[in-house]
């Protein structure tokens, strides 16, 4: 398999919650599997907790299933996840 497929998956878990200015990482650590997304560059979405990235592990169960359900499947813990980025009130000065 050519290495761009597994590249092609970050971008399309980005384009599939709706914006492609996430960043979306996978990591490899203690023999365990993470996607990690951020909102750094979001314009679109942020975290309520006031933290700009969630990591979610990738189980076993997870490894087995095909590429279009763990997709699937991350989209919809990260669709929980991901608010409506909130917009910046503009202050009004008063004397």
């Amino acid at each position: 398999m050519k290495a761009s497929k597994y590249f092609k998956f970050l971008k399309n878990l980005a384009k599939t919650l709706g914006d492609e200015d996430l960043t979306v990482s996978m990591a490899y650590s203690n023999s365990q599997f993470f996607v990690s997304i951020s909102t750094h560059e979001s314009k679109k979405f942020q975290y309520d907790h006031g933290g700009y990235q969630r990591t979610v592990q990738i189980t076993d169960k997870d490894l087995d299933l095909n590429s279009p359900k763990l997709l699937e499947e991350l989209v919809n813990i990260y669709s929980r996840l991901l608010k409506p980025k909130e917009k910046d009130a503009d202050v009004t000065e008063r004397d």
